[in-house]
């Protein structure tokens, strides 16, 4: 059968549990699914690849406009707020996450491990971990993994003393004032659209999606 399409899922104050691999709030496993429009809060505890939103993203999956404010927990590796593993030619485009993020290795606040696209993304969340630790990303697999357009919250991280350890472009750490400016999303390079998919409380929030009442895309 073709691919699952997710759309328009809204998940609030869930609890997933368990000591498997690929856990998430929304889906644990995605070959070659979209989720669009969706989200989860709540808290979510797992083993390996675990996110907020998707434990493991592979085949060419794709996330947009999707977004996490769930607690995330794993005993093992790849773990983020969002997507806890990103695979070759998977991507994230529009996302963000908040909400604290606890792992060991390869922990980071929208994703663990990246090895896909992202574009258009921010982490503004507590990130704790042993090793390979990233306000943003935990780990970005070099010659792979490509990072575009996107930011964290380097007051709020406990990432900031290791960097944004994946090197890709466009991981921008900022203070929380300027991540509250429709200005660090639109000035050049960065071209966020604040007219169609972002808006912003200038001073007093983070970007945010606006609400269709049309219901589509």
């Amino acid at each position: 059968g073709s691919p699952a399409v997710i759309s328009h899922a809204a998940i609030t104050n869930i609890t997933v549990s368990g000591l498997a691999t690929n856990v998430g709030g929304l889906v644990g496993y995605s070959n070659g699914g979209k989720i669009v429009r969706s989200f989860v809060s709540g808290t979510i505890e797992g083993g390996s690849n675990v996110g907020g939103l998707l434990g493991r993203n592979e085949g060419n999956g794709e996330v947009n406009t999707s977004y996490a404010t769930s607690n995330v927990s794993g005993s093992g590796v790849n773990i983020g707020g969002l997507l806890g593993k990103n695979a070759s030619g998977s991507s994230i485009t529009n996302a963000y996450a908040s909400g604290s993020v606890t792992g060991g290795d390869t922990v980071g606040g929208l994703m663990g491990w990246n090895g896909g696209i992202i574009q258009f993304t921010y982490a503004a969340n507590g990130v704790t971990g042993t090793s390979n630790i990233g306000g943003l990303i935990g780990e970005n697999t070099a010659n792979i993994g490509f990072v575009s357009d996107s930011f964290w919250d380097n007051v709020i991280s406990v990432a900031t003393s290791g960097v944004a350890s994946g090197d890709g472009i466009g991981i921008t750490g900022a203070i929380t004032a300027d991540l509250m400016k429709k200005g660090t999303f639109t000035t050049s390079p960065s071209t966020w659209d604040f007219s169609k998919i972002w808006t912003i409380n200038e001073g007093t929030s983070y970007p945010y999606f606006i609400v269709s009442t049309t219901n589509s895309g």
